[in-house]
């Protein structure tokens, strides 16, 4: 260990010593760490010799960077390295309070698949902080994914087979990436593609991903209040307090398919007649019939609103939640499909401008990471706001560094925080007093670093007002 170390240097691609897979052994300072973490099931093969870098003493597995600290003490001398947050994922919170069915870290739902593991690492300790709500991600060989990004590993599974386990990203593989000559297997790969993140993932998933389409936007709250994402076929919404309880906002009525007066029933074998007013309602085909019952039933749907009509080459009916288009010319399994009225939602309906579920650094020397102590107080709670400041290139922790905190209150009120200069480890925090709002109030802040760059590195956050008396 003494010649290996002393041949490192400050570079990382100089402090690396590569092997070939399978040509490693976790170094005897890590052998308990990584048995504790779950071992190879959990961290994978070591891809590299252990070296030094400063203080630290670290060594890449395939999942992620182990990492021991000899200025520290007890249950601080071992951690894994936030190699994660070199990805710049970081998605809006927007205050989604505890749930009794949900597992929820700093308004981020942690996918339940994951959920053993994540408390298994003890959660934010060796997991570290969530970076992203569940997403879908497609693979080079068209197949998907289910995955989410925290601080330190990722985790993943199959998007198409339930019985899949919980597999971990390779991100030690793909934080090494040369230096350390291993290709994980494709499925286990750190993917950078643009994919929005999916709060209601778990439930749409069951609906089934063909029905809702892929996600056209990121998700954010509407002006009722509630968490809502637009799909290609139709807009998801739920209470930010109880997120299992999805529905489907009445779309084909807002982009330009209002209701048309009910007719009497038809008396055809291919028909069934969904009464809606006494002898009065609407002829739905059976095959439409048929795939309503696969998704949802008509609790989802809603109940028809038209007739079925020519659109296009397609016939179509549209129900209160979404259309659905029949294709004779579309091999059989296909014929049926839900009607593409997502796309003309976003037009009418603009989400907020200012969500962006994954920015990225203002600038390029400096990440600033903004969070809040509870995503949802009280009006009599204070309120803490953290910040952390590390450089881009490494992500070391940046010291003394000052910054301003902006809170946007209702009636178009504003208040200003100066946060203390960061310490050693780039934190720096400050605690507001309570505000006075109406319970569901969303307070925005925005927390700006006072520097000279430009533009000015700021990150926005939110938090939440509930539970008032």
């Amino acid at each position: 260990m003494a010649i290996i170390l002393s041949a490192c240097s400050t570079d990382l691609g100089s402090m690396v010593t590569p092997t070939p897979e399978g040509g490693v052994e976790v170094d005897t300072i890590f052998r308990e760490f990584y048995q504790t973490l779950g071992g190879s099931d959990v961290m994978g093969s070591a891809t590299s010799q252990a070296f030094q870098k400063g203080d630290y003493w670290e060594q890449y597995t395939v999942a992620g960077l182990m990492r021991y600290d000899r200025l520290a003490s007890g249950s601080q001398l071992f951690s894994l390295s936030p190699v994660g947050l070199k990805l710049h994922i970081q998605d809006t919170p927007l205050g989604i309070p505890q749930q009794d069915s949900i597992t929820i870290e700093n308004g981020i739902i942690i996918y339940s698949k994951f959920v053993a593991r994540y408390k298994a690492l003890q959660g934010t300790r060796f997991a570290g902080k969530p970076l992203s709500q569940p997403r879908l991600e497609t693979l080079d060989d068209g197949s998907t994914r289910i995955a989410q990004y925290f601080e330190n590993l990722g985790f993943y599974t199959s998007g198409t087979d339930p019985t899949d386990g919980v597999h971990m990203l390779a991100y030690g593989s793909w934080a090494c990436d040369v230096n350390c000559r291993y290709q994980p297997p494709a499925a286990a790969k750190v993917s950078q593609q643009a994919v929005y993140s999916q709060p209601f993932l778990e439930s749409v998933s069951r609906l089934g991903s063909d029905f809702v389409g892929p996600a056209l936007s990121s998700y954010y709250r509407a002006k009722d209040g509630a968490i809502e994402q637009v799909y290609e076929n139709m807009v998801v919404y739920a209470p930010a307090n109880n997120m299992r309880l999805i529905g489907l906002r009445p779309v084909p009525e807002l982009v330009g398919y209002p209701p048309q007066a009910p007719v009497p029933q038809i008396n055809a074998a291919s028909l069934v007649f969904r009464p809606l007013a006494g002898d009065l309602g609407h002829n739905v085909p059976q095959v439409f019939e048929q795939y309503i019952a696969l998704h949802g039933s008509i609790l989802l749907s809603g109940p028809p609103t038209t007739e079925r009509f020519t659109a296009g080459k397609v016939y179509r009916q549209c129900f209160k939640a979404y259309c659905l288009d029949y294709d004779p010319s579309a091999p059989p399994s296909m014929r049926v499909r839900p009607a593409p009225l997502g796309k003309r939602y976003l037009q009418l309906f603009p989400p907020p401008a200012s969500v962006d579920t994954n920015p990225a650094p203002a600038n390029p020397d400096l990440i600033l990471l903004v969070d809040d102590d509870s995503p949802v107080i009280s009006t009599h709670q204070k309120e803490k706001i953290n910040a952390r400041v590390l450089k881009a290139n490494d992500h070391a922790p940046v010291p003394n560094i000052l910054s301003t905190l902006t809170l946007n209150l209702p009636e178009d009120r504003h208040l200003t925080y100066s946060l203390n200069a960061t310490d050693n480890q780039g934190d720096a925090s400050v605690v507001i007093d309570p505000i006075e709002a109406q319970n569901g109030t969303i307070i925005p802040y925005q927390v700006c670093l006072d520097t000279d760059s430009q533009p000015q590195v700021c990150v926005s956050e939110s938090f939440l007002i509930w539970n008032n008396p």
